[in-house]
């Protein structure tokens, strides 16, 4: 990529002689704008098959826990690993990407690949169509999938309603561990109050995952996540958030607040394997069920509003600034803390921390900002 930019500024800017800059500036301006439509390309499908890479991982992590179906899980397995094989490839390409052509074929070849995936599933015991759940005789239905719904290359639509049998509900959640599409969980009604879903193996959820409850939110075993969309009527009743396995969220919503896990009355968080935070994903992770997303730029901020409690706990032991591409450099990030007395950061580095409720902050490797505010300390 380094001798594809610097082959296109080299050319344009050749100056002979001294007359008709006009043109030459002209000439330099719509080299520059290509070579910026170039780097725009590049960053977007960078993006895409990192996205097509962590489905593939995702699958890959979920298919080692579905007890029932070794047969199943043999042929998924041995279709991924070819997968990977040449995601491992494409990456390899990438490097090596000089100009828009070389990008577009890089491109083309990961819709190839990421059609090899949807067939890959859709060829085994995999449940591919759209699951819908907002009665009794849609749970029913669910029911009789059996062990089919541990793996599901669709979107799921989860619905509460009061003819429906919340223990067979359970019964059919507990088996998820895997949906390569948009979750919707909706539960936020009074009939439903503290009334938790129940997904016990959710390891991961490719696209959107909308989560509305009037609960305390309980999503154990769940690692990655396209974006986390998180709602209550009544967030009273959020008492405590468990995200205690969750490595990878590329961008989490409360209600309408952005870049924010919001619950005021919630006395605890666990968040102690998240690594990192920005805001950015891509229209893939951000798609919700019934709605296309739309890719979004890295905000490097983050906002965690909990109790106003002495004994409210939060775990962000895992969290860091550092760049993921140069162990020696730092991203700032802007992390906001409200409710908890006790802040510990072991591995956040750079940028603006607002901790103003809290009386004890542990920093050990932090760069002191100006912005940053530590009111009760």
């Amino acid at each position: 990529m380094k001798k594809g930019l610097l082959s296109i500024l080299a050319g344009a800017l050749v100056v002979v002689g001294c007359q008709n800059y006009d043109d030459q500036f002209n000439n330099l301006e719509s080299q520059i704008s290509a070579l910026a439509s170039t780097v725009a390309g590049l960053s977007q499908v960078q993006s895409d098959l990192s996205a097509l890479a962590g489905t593939v991982a995702n699958v890959q992590a979920a298919l080692a826990s579905i007890p029932s179906a070794s047969e199943i899980n043999s042929a998924v397995s041995e279709g991924l690993a070819g997968v990977q094989s040449d995601i491992d490839a494409l990456e390899t390409a990438l490097d090596n990407v000089v100009s828009a052509d070389d990008l577009n074929i890089v491109s083309e070849a990961i819709d190839d690949v990421a059609d090899d995936v949807s067939d890959i599933l859709a060829s085994n015991n995999v449940y591919s169509q759209e699951l819908i759940i907002t009665n009794q005789a849609e749970l029913d239905i669910a029911t009789g999938l059996g062990g089919k719904v541990a793996l599901i290359n669709a979107n799921v639509t989860i619905e509460l309603s009061d003819d429906m049998n919340l223990a067979e509900l359970d019964s059919v959640t507990s088996k998820m561990t895997a949906i390569v599409g948009a979750l919707k969980y909706s539960a936020d009604a009074k009939d439903f109050e503290e009334r938790q879903g129940h997904f016990p193996k959710l390891k991961s959820v490719s696209k959107g995952f909308e989560y509305a409850t009037r609960a305390p939110i309980s999503l154990p075993a769940l690692t990655s996540v396209g974006s986390l969309l998180l709602s209550s009527g009544d967030s009273e009743l959020v008492t405590s958030i468990d995200l205690s396995s969750l490595e990878k969220l590329p961008y989490v919503k409360t209600g309408t607040t952005a870049d924010a896990i919001s619950f005021s009355d919630a006395a605890s968080l666990k968040l102690g394997k998240l690594v990192r935070y920005n805001g950015k994903a891509t229209a893939s992770q951000m798609t919700i069920v019934g709605t296309a997303g739309t890719a979004r730029a890295a905000t490097n901020a983050l906002t965690i509003t909990l109790d106003d409690d002495d004994a409210t706990t939060f775990d962000l032991a895992a969290l860091t600034t550092e760049d993921p591409d140069d162990e020696d450099k730092d991203i700032a990030l802007a992390l906001t803390i409200a409710g908890p007395r006790t802040v510990t950061l072991t591995n956040y580095a750079k940028g603006v921390l607002t901790a103003d409720d809290a009386t004890t902050v542990t920093l050990p490797d932090y760069e002191w900002n100006a912005l940053t505010s530590l009111d009760d300390v």
